[in-house]
């Protein structure tokens, strides 16, 4: 994304900040069902007080203007998928569209590579576009990328292994060595992200 002159008369790489402090906030998920379920984190004045170094009523006033201009959900102060994208937001060059379908089809390639080579058992299940290069920009911030892989499947198979993780985490960093401007997420961060519209271009037909 590219950052406005200010957010609210606040500096932009400051909201920015603090938005990434909110989101690395830890985040309450329910896994009674099969499913897990997300508690969504509210952004609060008494947050932000102390993040800004601002009293609370400025906090709130700063809360309803984050709202007004889409950073914030309405009613809830939950993070929009503009949000979000700030969060992540890192001060680079912005990506033309042909680099960035080269890094695409890279992914792809990497995505094939490793469930063909894969000496373990994880397996890249599906991956999801969403944010700016889905949205069919001429320039992107950057690539904004669900991995899914078979760890579900692992754990109701009752063969998920602690070293499983190890392999998810070499898979990842493959993919991010491919390009700087990768940004991967889990389908745990999906239940963070109401509002993103996601678009499958991998499955694993294995």
């Amino acid at each position: 994304m590219q950052l406005p002159e200010n957010i609210c008369g606040h500096a932009p790489l400051e909201i920015r900040d603090a938005f990434k402090a909110f989101l690395d906030l830890p985040t309450a998920y329910d896994w009674s069902g099969s499913f897990p379920t997300v508690t969504p984190k509210r952004m609060t004045p008494e947050f932000l007080s102390g993040r800004l170094a601002i009293c609370t009523a400025e906090a709130t006033s700063l809360i309803t203007c984050f709202t007004s201009e889409g950073w914030l959900e309405p009613g809830t102060a939950v993070p929009t998928t503009k949000g979000m994208s700030l969060a992540q937001h890192i001060v680079r060059p912005r990506l033309p569209r042909d680099e960035a379908d080269e890094i695409f089809d890279a992914i792809l390639s990497w995505a094939e590579t490793h469930n063909e080579a894969a000496v373990g058992d994880i397996r890249i299940k599906s991956l999801f576009l969403y944010g700016s290069y889905l949205t069919g920009d001429g320039d992107v911030g950057d690539i904004d990328l669900i991995v899914v892989t078979n760890e579900e499947d692992l754990t109701d198979q009752g063969l998920l292994q602690p070293e499983h993780e190890d392999e998810v985490a070499a898979a990842v960093s493959a993919l991010e060595a491919i390009s700087e401007y990768i940004s991967p997420a889990t389908p745990l961060d999906m239940l963070k992200m109401p509002d993103a519209t996601f678009h499958r271009v991998y499955k694993w037909h294995g």
